[in-house]
């Protein structure tokens, strides 16, 4: 077996079940590739992840200031190997990257048993663009359930936006009509910024009733 980021043989034992039930094998990246990738240490920002500090971050007291609770967890830094990562899995296609980062989104996910995931999901342009929806792909590799009461409209891409246009995106999202919403929600997103997409669904959920609102991204 190869590694999916780069190319080198891994050596793996396929066992007699996996074959029998068909069982995904969802190591498929050497440890040299997953040690390029930097999770966040402890020194994080109490609310939203972000390395450097454990006090209360900048964007966080942005947030505060306006009245927003921030309630989010992230796993790995937005570094350069990460948006190396990022640039081949959402914009140039490479659809089985979905794989690399799913044994590590279960163990997360699964400490928040009580909780029903909502991926943010991208606009219908994007998802005719990259043809998959880099959000859903990743959880349905790790098989794990969540609804889609979302619908985003046509935007420019946030990676292409600075940190100010970031923040100015009122209007991005709708809710799907037709869903009983669950009582305590966990977003899931790729990357978290400035926290102004997140915040904007937290929004919509607030406004729907919801009071435990909780999110989680890859990376921040």
């Amino acid at each position: 077996m190869t590694c999916i980021l780069c190319s080198k043989f891994i050596n793996y034992q396929l066992k007699f079940t996996d074959i029998i039930f068909l069982r995904k094998i969802e190591n498929r990246v050497c440890q040299k590739c997953l040690a390029s990738f930097t999770k966040i240490s402890d020194v994080h920002c109490k609310r939203c992840f972000k390395s450097g500090t454990k006090e209360t971050c900048s964007d966080c007291k942005n947030w505060l200031k306006k009245g927003e609770e921030v309630k989010h967890q992230a796993i790995y830094k937005y570094d350069e190997a990460m948006r190396e990562y990022f640039k081949m899995y959402k914009f140039v296609g490479h659809y089985q990257l979905r794989q690399v980062f799913a044994q590590e989104i279960k163990k997360v996910i699964n400490t928040y048993k009580s909780y029903t995931v909502i991926p943010i999901p991208v606009s219908p342009e994007r998802l005719e663009e990259r043809g998959f929806c880099q959000v859903t792909a990743i959880l349905e590799w790790c098989d794990i359930p969540y609804i889609q009461v979302f619908t985003k409209k046509d935007s420019e891409d946030q990676s292409r936006k600075n940190k100010v246009d970031r923040l100015e995106i009122e209007g991005l999202f709708s809710i799907v009509e037709g869903y009983e919403l669950p009582t305590k929600v966990l977003l899931f997103d790729d990357i978290y910024t400035t926290g102004a997409t997140i915040n904007q669904a937290r929004q919509i959920l607030k406004k729907e009733g919801i009071k435990e609102i909780k999110s989680l991204s890859i990376a921040r």
